[in-house]
């Protein structure tokens, strides 16, 4: 018999409130990160500003390193996109969406007081993802919590028809158990390679009903007190 095809359900990213809160979450993720990236070049800039060099050579150790990074963080350097916002965002995200998007203007006094101003964005901004993170994994909650809802009758509805085909292998499995019983009684021994067994494992995993803790009594006392059965 072939199996029922699945009903189709919307996604959870297709949720309006979950993913507008993913897509704040990502802009306070990508925002974090390169404030990160911002940070490491000033700080690789102060260095090989300092560090004393003779411009007719190459840069090697760790300089090389440095400013192979520095290049590699000034390729990936790009402006945060502002994420959709709501009324009724927490304060602490709102404020560090802000930052994002330019409203408090970097210190231009000198390299060191930029870094500084950034580390504080950036300790500012990984507060707003924990805030952020809670609420995206609260609406993911009650979006897993109501589909599980919807979905109860139908699953319990699919539990049964399995317990009722369970129910006819372990019928066949008793007639076997009988079967052999009643030859073993007459005095006859059992030949496995007359009369082999087949799928055997699986019908001693199930048990028999007539065993109060077998897994096929455990799933009819199940479906039972679900009132499914």
């Amino acid at each position: 018999m072939a199996a029922k095809k699945a009903q189709s359900v919307e996604r959870i990213d297709d949720d309006h409130r979950f993913s507008a809160a993913t897509a704040i979450l990502r802009t306070l993720e990508d925002g974090v990160a390169q404030i990160e990236r911002d940070a490491d070049s000033l700080r690789i800039e102060d260095y090989l500003g300092q560090a004393p060099h003779d411009h007719r050579k190459p840069r090697t150790g760790r300089s090389a390193m440095l400013q192979e990074r520095l290049k590699k963080n000034r390729a990936t350097q790009k402006t945060a996109e502002p994420g959709p916002t709501t009324s009724d965002l927490p304060s602490i995200v709102a404020a560090a969406l802000e930052v994002l998007r330019g409203a408090r203007p970097p210190a231009r006094l000198n390299r060191k007081a930029i870094i500084t101003q950034l580390e504080g964005d950036r300790d500012l901004i990984y507060q707003a993802i924990r805030e952020q993170t809670a609420i995206v994994n609260g609406i993911r909650d009650e979006l897993v919590t109501a589909q599980n809802m919807r979905d109860r009758e139908a699953w319990l509805a699919i539990q049964l028809r399995k317990f009722r085909a369970l129910q006819t292998v372990v019928a066949i499995k008793e007639e076997e158990d009988d079967f052999r019983k009643s030859r073993a009684e007459a005095g006859y021994t059992w030949r496995a390679d007359i009369l082999p067994t087949t799928a055997a494992r699986p019908m001693l995993i199930l048990g028999s009903e007539r065993d109060w803790d077998s897994e096929i009594s455990r799933a009819r006392r199940f479906l039972e007190e679900s009132k499914t059965l």
